[in-house]
Order: structure tokens, then sequence, then C-alpha cells
């Protein structure tokens, strides 16, 4: 269990690093210089990198901290055939989503 946690503890940390790059933008002698950067200057290009990196640093946190639970919902509804409640294939809920008196 605590290995998971800190799996999950060093996921919340991934989208610090773009972070940082960004804040970091205009103290950084390489990108604040007159050079362009294939053809656009340096402190554009640098910024729209750590921008599309930021997604999937994003996406990775999500999916760390739902993965858990999706587990956790899979585990009990193993044991019924399905979801359960309305719409579902293994609950007695009624269309308002109470449980009907003749189940």
């Amino acid at each position: 269990m605590a290995e998971r946690s800190r799996g999950r503890d060093a996921l919340l940390l991934l989208p610090a690093i773009p972070a940082v790059a960004l804040l970091a933008t205009p103290w950084l002698p390489f990108v604040d210089t007159a050079k362009l950067w294939l053809g656009l200057p340096s402190m554009m290009v640098w910024p729209s990198i750590w921008v599309f990196l930021i997604v999937p640093a994003l996406a990775a946190v999500e999916w760390g901290r739902t993965r858990h639970l999706d587990a956790e919902r899979a585990e009990p509804d193993a044991g019924r055939g399905g979801r359960s409640g309305p719409g579902g294939l293994g609950g007695p809920a009624g269309p308002n989503g109470a449980e009907e008196a003749g189940a």
C-alpha cells in the first residue's frame, strides 16, 4: 500500500516540472535571447513546448488519481454481474432510483 501511495505522490509532482519551466522562462539566459528557434522567437517556442508537455503531465496525474478508484469499484460489482441501479442490468432500483416494493 505504501508503494502505491509513493507512486501517486510522484505522479502529483509531475506537472511541477512544466510549471517551473514556464515560470522560469524570463530568467533563463538561453531563452531570453534575440535568436530564432525554428524561425520563431525563442521566448515563444520554449513556453509552447512546455504548454504541450503539461497536457500529458496532467493526464498522468488524472490517470493515477482515478486508477485505484476504478479498481475498487470493479471488485464489488464483480459478484453482481454488472451495473446496478437505473439503466443497469443487475439492480432492483426502479425508474426514480428507489428500490421497488415487489423486489
